[in-house]
């Protein structure tokens, strides 16, 4: 069967992410295919919410396909054959495909620019996420195993290489920044970065990459981010806690917090759910407060997580998954994210980890 290896899964949950709007159709693209040894059905899909969706379909005649169509707006698809899967960057391209089934990772993609840029991201990011996917293999060990030292270290492994990572994104979408792969991946790792880092890099775009889509989304979320930066005031919600009461976030003026969003269905919100709690039984007689936002729709999980992890602060959540008030609020794109807020209900730091976050929480409890 085919393997869906962990880069493409990313790039398919991007897509997943960016796919469901609607813009004005480009130009056709066309595909002409010539793969030995390919037989049956081929499906051009792309990711559509949860789902992979077949966009167009063809046969293969003597290993040869074409396929001819239009755009929404360029983005990455999957051609499925019976026995290989091809991610392709689509853009507005006469594209030619040439290669051996048997041999489907060197089945050659030419024709599109667009395309290239996104095949030089694939390799170069694969040293990247191989590493990240065998840390969480391990970290899941510990966690289930409760070696608390070994959950710690590969925790700290796994923070400090997804930040070469995301310098290594940042500094590939910048030197990419004409392309539609540059707003298309920035579209879909937004939650990696900053405010600055958004919009240092939504100012580095030329050509074709402000003509996307998913400029524009980056463009209005940069808007939004900046309302809720380090130095700012942090923006109030009130959402119901486990029993549906009411609760506001300002309820936690005056005392320093943690604002954490996290679900019981997110496996690293629940592998760091140790360490929050740790820093809370820390600090908590001191006067230090953490605040969870749920981005859970079933009740009955959030609050049998809550249970199972041992979080005994406040929780809150509107049960609305990714549509969650406070989330849209904060410009949460991916859990586990945490602010930092001092007493006088300033943003202070975001993302913290480890000993930088408790040395942060040390400082502020003692002003």
């Amino acid at each position: 069967m085919r393997r869906v290896n962990s880069l493409l899964a990313m790039l398919l949950m991007i897509s997943a992410l960016i796919s469901c709007n609607q813009s004005p159709k480009v130009p056709s693209f066309s595909i002409k295919a010539n793969i030995e040894g390919a037989t049956g059905t081929v499906y051009l899909k792309k990711a559509v919410g949860r789902d992979l969706v077949s966009i167009d379909t063809t046969q293969l005649v003597d290993s040869k396909f074409e396929l001819t169509d239009t755009l929404s707006f360029p983005g990455l698809y999957l051609i499925q054959m019976d026995s290989a899967t091809l991610p392709i960057f689509l853009d507005a391209s006469n594209i030619e495909i040439k290669g051996n089934i048997a041999d489907s990772k060197n089945i050659a993609i030419t024709g599109s620019k667009t395309n290239d840029v996104f095949k030089k991201f694939e390799k170069a990011s694969m040293p990247f996420q191989e590493k990240l996917g065998n840390l969480s293999v391990k970290l899941r060990e510990a966690y289930y195993a409760q070696d608390t030292a070994a959950f710690k270290k590969y925790r700290e492994m796994q923070y400090s290489i997804n930040e070469e990572f995301k310098t290594f994104l940042i500094n590939f979408i910048e030197s990419n920044s004409s392309s539609p792969v540059a707003s298309y991946l920035l579209r879909g790792n937004t939650y990696q970065f900053d405010y600055d880092q958004i919009d240092k890099a939504v100012n580095s775009f030329t050509g074709d990459a402000k003509t996307t889509q998913d400029y524009k989304f980056v463009e209005d979320y940069r808007n939004k981010l900046k309302a809720c930066q380090i130095g700012m005031t942090a923006p109030d919600f009130t959402l119901p806690d486990t029993a549906g009461n009411p609760v506001a976030l300002s309820s936690l003026k005056g005392k320093v917090f943690l604002l954490d969003f996290w679900a019981s269905w997110c496996s690293p919100c629940r592998a760091a759910n140790p360490s929050v709690v740790a820093l809370y039984n820390e600090f908590k007689d001191q006067g230090f407060e953490v605040f969870g936002v749920s981005l859970d729709e079933n009740k009955e999980n959030w609050l049998q997580a809550i249970k199972d992890d041992k979080l005994t602060w406040t929780q809150v959540s509107d049960l609305k998954g990714w549509k969650s008030a406070a989330g849209d609020l904060y410009g949460v794109k991916g859990i586990p994210h945490t602010v930092l807020i001092d007493k006088d209900f300033k943003i202070v730091a975001k993302n913290l980890h480890g000993e930088e976050l408790t040395e942060k929480v040390k400082e502020l409890l003692s002003k």
